[in-house]
């Protein structure tokens, strides 16, 4: 799993291509994306929480995986992030 999502954002014509615009709060996937208006979600994912162990029964190492309820909002207009935990239904 990646560090860091990096986000960018496509500019105008006759600007450069592309400028970097932040990264997720927490480092997960797979998420879910979704725009409306000049509002963009990163939704969801799972993410590990570094605490590896080792099962001497199968001779393997483990991480704990978690599901995540972040969800990073990015305003395209403002160029602000902000960021609220979702309590909804997962799938």
């Amino acid at each position: 799993m990646p560090d860091m999502v990096r986000i960018t954002a496509e500019l105008p014509a006759g600007m450069a291509n592309r400028i970097p615009v932040g990264s997720l709060s927490q480092s997960r996937h797979p998420i879910l994306c979704a725009a409306e208006g000049n509002k963009i979600l990163f939704i969801g994912g799972r993410y590990s929480i570094n605490n590896a162990y080792y099962d001497s029964t199968d001779m393997s190492w483990w991480n704990t995986i978690n599901e995540s309820t972040r969800v990073d909002i990015f305003v395209t207009s403002t160029m602000k992030w902000s960021t609220r935990e979702w309590m909804g239904r997962r799938v």
